[in-house]
C-alpha cells in the first residue's frame, strides 16, 4: 500500500511540476502554486515529509525570483534604450495575449500569446513616444530576452525544487 501510496505521490508531483511550469509561461504565478500545493501536502503530512523551514526557503528563493523577473524585465528594456513604462505594460501586454491566443489554441497559443502580446504592447509604446520603427523593434526584443530569462529562472526553481522534493520521497 505504501509503494502505491508513493507511486501517485510521485505522478502527482510530476503533473504539478509540469502544470507550474506551465503556469509561469503564460505569465502567471506558477512558482506559488507550486509552494501553495507543497504547503498543503505538508500541512497534511505535519510537516514529516517536508519541514516548515524548507517551505520558508521556498518561498524565499520563489520571492526572489519574482523580483528577478520584473527587474530583468526593466533592466533589458531600459539596455536596449526603452521606457520603464514600456517594461511595465509589457507584462500586462504579454498577460492579454497570452489569455486571448490560448484560447484560439490551447497551451502553445498561451506561450505565443505571451511573446507577441509583450513584444507589440513593448513596440506600440515605444512608437507612441517618438521612438523610429527599428528602435522600437529592438527594445520590444529586448522585453522579449527578458521575459525568456527570467521564465527560465522560474522554470529552473520549480524543478530543482521538484527534484528536492521528488528525492525527499522517493
Amino acid at each position: 500500500m505504501e509503494t502505491i501510496l508513493s507511486s501517485f505521490l510521485i505522478i502527482c508531483l510530476i503533473f504539478l511540476i509540469v502544470l507550474s511550469v506551465f503556469i509561469v509561461w503564460i505569465n502567471l504565478p506558477g512558482t506559488f502554486l507550486f509552494l501553495i500545493v507543497l504547503s498543503l501536502i505538508s500541512i497534511f503530512d505535519n510537516f514529516e515529509t517536508l519541514s516548515f523551514n524548507i517551505l520558508i526557503i521556498s518561498l524565499l528563493i520563489f520571492i526572489f525570483l519574482e523580483i528577478i523577473e520584473f527587474l530583468l524585465s526593466m533592466i533589458t528594456v531600459k539596455l536596449y534604450g526603452g521606457k520603464s513604462s514600456s517594461s511595465f505594460l509589457s507584462i500586462i501586454g504579454g498577460f492579454v495575449g497570452a489569455l486571448i491566443l490560448n484560447f484560439i489554441l490551447p497551451i502553445l497559443g498561451a506561450f505565443i500569446g505571451l511573446i507577441v502580446g509583450s513584444y507589440t504592447t513593448a513596440y506600440f509604446i515605444e512608437k507612441k513616444s517618438g521612438k523610429t520603427k527599428k528602435e522600437a523593434m529592438r527594445i520590444a526584443t529586448g522585453t522579449i530576452i527578458g521575459y525568456m530569462i527570467s521564465k527560465g529562472f522560474k522554470t529552473c526553481g520549480i524543478v530543482f525544487l521538484g527534484i528536492y522534493v521528488f528525492n525527499i520521497i522517493s
